[in-house]
């Protein structure tokens, strides 16, 4: 209310010590003029201050105000939607400057019949209220919204609400928050993921929420530092936006009195929404001083409806339609009538199976591949592992919007692999592949596995570029790729940026959350080109490799990455190799990354270091940040130097290692210290426990495995550890274990039934006061056929 008495900058305080109430502030106040965290007072009770607000205070394993990983992700996305929003208030905030009208109002201004209690953002946004922002029932999740005359939008949605209502909605979800946006607006988003303001630009994202009428925007830029823009002249850029509803055009002029026109975006993407139809993107458009983007091509492309394909290895028939009465049964059928497409949802029957038989597809916006059906084995496609030729499950070119989940692929070089082949290609793919078992994926017997990368061969999951290597080839770049909650068991590597003879990709924003790889035979995990990419909440259980590679191998082999990419709370357990190989340590930082972050994991058994930090010619890495990390034993038993916990092996002159390690537990032994500098390295060591006696580490816990229960078909699975009252959590969706994870309860254990999915079993052990163990992990292939008695 304070800018109704004329206080445009008002801003909310988020001082909860409640991680849910703490979460619902941030939330809310993203759509304050000014959004800040306070710090927090009275003191408590032992007289120490309170933690500041920060959000990775209040969640995670061990997190201050009940604070969960559920928090993290929902505290990540309000700070995210604030930054994305930042050349709107930008914008509004200017116009404010010039006309001295708050930008944040209640709705009677612009509605004066109005007698609800909405506050408008920019004269557009009515973000819902949220109970827990103002309430000490911590458990009550309740959101609401009272809505003017008009047609209100869903935020980033085509989804509509037609007022004067109130829109309420009870158990609204911790990463919920529904926001509200008037029809006829235009919203200007900064489309990449940002740190910070500084790091604003590159493509700018332009939503049109079209109610048939004509839109203008101005978008407002000036050198977001100094006082300049006061005197406007040379030192305000204006860009003109206006929407032709009856063309479908965005266009847009942009001036600069006394000045150029500068602009810190280079290209523009449009999203259409409109009542009762899916939203419509653009390409990528150069952002130039005057230019335009129709979307009426694009609207003609898509088809009314959503296309639906059913499939049926059982019950299905290639001269069927395809709909759920009429499956059609090969995955070639769907590959012949499934391209250049829009909308398109394949789903496969449970139980389905299909060798030899692979899944092709080409150039579509809009692309989910999913399960149906009751079985409790999803759809399986397995495909020979050749001697000559590299083979594939999957094999999507050229398309965004992807979604691939419920899926078991065995065999073949590659279960799922998207190819983009546009060198200059620049859009926001948005693929998120999850839920999905890789198995047996290798690369062809006979082709050496280091003819085209170091160490090549096979991969679940490959996100690459279809220009083949050569000079003067160029890499391609892929936005917003997520893997979450997968298993790959035997496969030659689980994830990467290049497969067989084809270029690099360059990855924006891609995270890898909640996986469990076993038996990984060449480097699991490669993530080499690009920013803003993580690996997260993930297991690797690595004993031995099943092939040779005479360039070693690693779990996660690092490239050229910056301050933008990390590896938090995983566990790197006892990666092997094969009986002769070289390295075998858990992370590689092979070349030249700056300022990465490696925090929360657990190295343990590995053959080699825990983190390797190697080099190329007269490069290596430098500014790592290595933080509250726990080395176990790494690196016993090889004899070549890659082990102990952190082994620097390059100290160029040109350009010497550097590191911060801090707050790390290491218990090492005598053939491998938990630190092993080269001459010169520059390490900032900082409260560390180097084989102290007194931290105690909990006794990694044993798995006991089986048989079936007497009678039945469920499979047992139990587990113990010595250290005395310490307590078992496990997880089956592939995420690392945690304090918030179910306990598994001794002696009835936890029961799978078989047959049903390829499934991760995780179990780690917790004790105050001491460190947790190592986790421990198997994973139970119980979609395989139920053994039985031979017959006699």
């Amino acid at each position: 209310q304070m800018s109704t008495f004329g206080q445009p900058y008002s801003c909310c305080d988020m001082t909860s010590p409640n991680a849910n109430i703490l979460l619902r502030q941030y939330q809310t106040a993203v759509f304050s003029p000014i959004m800040r965290v306070h710090g927090g007072l009275p003191l408590l009770s032992n007289g120490d201050h309170p933690p500041p607000r920060f959000p990775f205070i209040f969640c995670g394993t061990k997190a201050y105000g009940n604070g969960t990983q559920e928090h993290c992700a929902a505290f990540r996305s309000a700070l995210r939607l604030r930054y994305s929003l930042i050349p709107h208030i930008y914008s509004l905030a200017h116009k404010t400057y010039r006309t001295g009208i708050p930008f944040v109002l209640p709705a009677t201004y612009y509605f004066p019949s109005y007698n609800g209690s909405a506050m408008l953002f920019g004269e557009s946004i009515v973000p819902a209220k949220l109970s827990t922002s103002n309430t000490l029932d911590f458990n009550e999740n309740v959101s609401y919204a009272d809505l003017p005359t008009g047609l209100w939008f869903m935020f980033n949605s085509s989804d509509t609400l037609q007022g004067p209502r109130v829109f309420h909605q009870n158990n609204t979800k911790l990463n919920e928050f529904p926001i509200f946006v008037k029809g006829d607006s235009i919203l200007v988003l900064n489309r990449d993921i940002v740190q910070y303001s500084g790091e604003l630009g590159g493509t700018l994202t332009i939503h049109i929420y079209d109610n048939n009428h004509p839109i203008n925007f101005t978008m407002v830029e000036d050198d977001g530092t100094t006082m300049n823009y006061k005197s406007q002249v040379g030192n305000v850029t204006h860009s003109k936006l206006h929407w032709d509803p009856n063309l479908k055009v965005l266009s847009w002029v942009r001036s600069n009195v006394g000045g150029f026109p500068f602009s810190r975006y280079k290209k523009v993407q449009a999203i259409l929404f409109t009542e009762g139809n899916k939203p419509v993107y653009s390409s990528n458009t150069p952002f130039n001083i005057e230019g335009n983007v129709s979307l009426a091509n694009i609207l003609m492309m898509i088809p009314d409806k959503s296309d639906y394909y059913y499939v049926s290895s059982f019950g299905g028939s290639d001269e069927g339609d395809g709909s759920i009465g009429h499956p059609f049964k090969s995955l070639s059928k769907v590959s012949q009538v499934v391209n250049n497409a829009s909308n398109v949802n394949i789903l496969l029957e449970r139980g389905s199976r299909w060798m030899n038989d692979p899944l092709e597809l080409n150039n579509i916006v809009g692309l989910r591949i999913t399960s149906y059906g009751n079985s409790s084995v999803p759809p399986t496609i397995m495909m020979p592992n050749d001697l000559q030729n590299w083979t594939f499950n999957v094999k999507i070119k050229n398309a965004i919007n992807v979604n691939i989940s419920e899926l078991s692929l065995i065999g073949g070089s590659a279960g799922i692999i998207m190819m983009y082949d546009n060198k200059t290609h620049d859009s926001n793919e948005n693929i998120t592949i999850s839920q999905c078992s890789f198995r047996d994926i290798r690369g062809p017997w006979l082709a050496y596995p280091v003819n085209y990368g170091n160490p090549g061969g096979g991969a679940a999951i490959a996100i690459v570029s279809s220009e083949t290597k050569r000079p003067g080839a160029s890499n391609v770049t892929v936005s917003n790729v997520k893997v979450s909650n997968c298993v790959g068991l035997r496969v030659d590597a689980f994830f990467e940026q290049s497969y067989s003879n084809l270029m690099v990709t360059w990855l924006n924003n891609s995270r890898l959350v909640g996986n469990t790889i076993a038996m990984c035979s060449f480097n699991c995990v490669q993530i080499v080109k690009g920013q803003y990419l993580s690996i997260e909440e993930s297991v690797f259980l690595n004993p031995g490799s099943q092939r040779y590679s005479p360039y070693g191998v690693t779990d996660v082999i690092v490239g050229n990455l910056d301050k933008t990419s990390s590896i938090v709370n995983n566990d790197f357990n006892g990666r092997g190799i094969y009986s002769g190989e070289p390295d075998g340590c858990a992370i590689d930082f092979e070349t030249e990354a700056v300022g990465m972050l490696v925090q929360g994991n657990t190295f343990t058994n590995n053959w080699g270091a825990g983190v390797h930090v190697g080099g190329h010619g007269n490069t290596t890495s430098t500014q790592l940040i290595l933080n509250d990390n726990v080395y176990l034993a790494n690196g016993c038993v090889t004899n070549r130097a890659d082990k102990g916990g952190i082994e620097f092996q390059s100290c160029p002159p040109e350009m010497l290692p550097s590191a911060t390690i801090s707050n790390s537990v290491f218990k090492s032994c005598p053939n491998a210290p938990a630190i092993i500098p080269c001459d010169g390295a520059l390490l900032r060591q900082v409260n560390n426990s180097i084989d102290d006696p007194k931290v105690g580490v909990v006794s990694q816990p044993v798995l006991d495995v089986g048989p079936t229960l007497p009678g039945t078909h469920l499979l047992q699975v139990r587990a113990v550890t010595v250290t005395p009252n310490a307590t078992l959590r496990y997880t089956t969706d592939g995420t690392r274990p945690n304090e918030d994870s179910p306990v598994l309860e001794m002696p009835h254990g936890l029961r799978l039934e078989w047959r049903s999915a390829c499934t991760p079993i995780n179990v780690k052990a917790f004790k105050q006061g001491m460190v947790p163990s190592p986790t421990v992990g198997v994973v139970l292939e119980l979609d395989a056929r139920y053994p039985t008695a031979p017959s006699v």
